[in-house]
């Protein structure tokens, strides 16, 4: 593979995980956070992209942790 190029890998699996987040969450989120992936990968700066999805995947999480809390409690 060429090393100037982003190779994306989308398993099935990961694409219905994807679209159930899209579901829940709306495509906010995501189009803020891809976003700003994309300007630190144009920029060549690996911290700032790596710092960026990890903050991106917590919110993911803290919010259906948060979602299932909620129901929880509603029952």
């Amino acid at each position: 593979a060429d090393a100037g190029k982003l190779i994306f890998v989308v398993s099935p699996h990961s694409a219905i995980i994807a679209k159930q987040v899209i579901d829940k969450m709306g495509y906010k989120n995501g189009i803020y956070y891809h976003a700003q992936l994309i300007d630190a990968i144009a920029a060549h700066d690996e911290q700032t992209a790596v710092d960026l999805m990890r903050e991106h995947i917590k919110k993911n999480v803290d919010y259906f942790q948060d979602s299932e809390a909620a129901s929880s409690q509603a029952t």
